[in-house]
């Protein structure tokens, strides 16, 4: 995930986690995942098949052995080359990048969409 600090990535994340994963973490509460202080943040989702009627309303927490989506999230587009210590080349026919845009601003939008297109 790329976007700039405050535009709601960890926010877009707990919620996901929260609501329709229902995640319950055991080694840490899911509001409490995420560094402020982090250029580069790692954080993950549960991945669950949320068509099967059976799964959609259990609550899933980590003694479920499910499989996990890792994020990789970065806040600061001069900090772009911190992405190559994670993926690899290998990765990339596997990796969905997801640009973050703040709302707050939305006549900054293009420019912004922009910056975080050349960190790619």
């Amino acid at each position: 995930m790329l976007g700039d600090k405050g535009a709601g990535k960890r926010s877009l994340i707990r919620e996901i986690n929260s609501k329709y994963i229902l995640c319950r973490n055991k080694h840490m509460p899911v509001e409490q995942m995420g560094s402020d202080f982090a250029a580069l943040d790692f954080s993950f989702l549960y991945v669950k098949d949320l068509t099967d009627g059976d799964q959609l309303n259990n609550a899933v927490s980590s003694e479920d052995n499910l499989p996990r989506l890792n994020i990789w999230t970065l806040q600061d587009s001069d900090k772009g080359e911190m992405l190559e210590a994670v993926l690899k080349p290998s990765d990339l026919e596997q990796t969905v990048a997801v640009i973050v845009l703040d709302l707050d601003t939305p006549w900054e939008m293009m420019n912004q969409l922009r910056k975080w297109i050349k960190t790619l």
